[in-house]
């Protein structure tokens, strides 16, 4: 069974910080699939601080809430890079906001982007009632492009299936390549009974809301 807590996501994203230089086209291994990495300094040691950009006058181009900020011991830095994307209205707004990078450009960095996510809002869970999907702006990290195949609806993948967020227990997220950045990414966040992906033999195992997974795919044409 694969542990899809964010404890073990945050590892998972910490190990990839190590070997993805951002932008490169370096590839990496599944770490599923045992696969090791270069380095994993960005895990420990402060490493994993906000790193360069474009915007002010030192480069720092992220939110304030992440100005040397621990990434993944922070709830409000991983709130507000999520709220960023959130305000922008449409998919391509979406796709030009730059992206975050943390960690040493010299050893490798984790970068934070916006990503187009389609949300299916299910209006009565007992009957599975779906209403309209919806687009909206979610959070995300190009580290697990690489690693992303598959989709939501057709053979789903820790990476690719439908989520229930934990903002919003009452639909679904679907992402070409997720999962989608939030405070739920903080070390030592703990799922909800109402929260997590639908994917079959996980821990914390798949939420309730699951079992609308196929009207909501129907609902999508998929």
């Amino acid at each position: 069974m694969f542990d899809v807590s964010f404890k073990r996501l945050v590892g998972v994203l910490a190990t990839f910080a190590g070997s993805v230089v951002v932008g490169c086209g370096s590839t990496v291994d599944d770490p599923d699939g045992g696969g090791g990495s270069a380095s994993t300094s960005l895990a420990t040691g402060g490493t994993s601080r906000a790193g360069s950009g474009s915007t002010g006058s030192d480069g720092y181009n992220g939110p304030e809430e992440c100005r040397d900020a621990e990434l993944f011991q922070n709830a409000p830095c991983l709130t507000a890079l999520r709220a960023r994307c959130l305000e922008l209205p449409t998919e391509e707004d979406c796709d030009r906001a730059e992206m975050v990078a943390f960690g040493d450009p010299e050893v490798g960095q984790l970068g934070m982007i916006c990503r187009w996510a389609t949300v299916v809002p299910i209006v009565d869970a007992a009957s599975c009632t779906v209403g309209e999907p919806f687009g909206r702006c979610e959070g995300a990290s190009p580290n697990f492009d690489a690693l992303c195949g598959g989709s939501a609806c057709d053979a789903p993948g820790l990476r690719t299936a439908l989520n229930v967020l934990p903002p919003n227990p009452h639909e679904f997220v679907k992402m070409d390549c997720g999962p989608p950045v939030g405070y739920w990414w903080e070390v030592g966040y703990v799922y909800s009974a109402g929260e997590g992906i639908c994917l079959d033999g996980v821990i914390p195992p798949a939420p309730p809301l699951c079992d609308c997974a196929e009207a909501a795919c129907a609902k999508l044409g998929e």
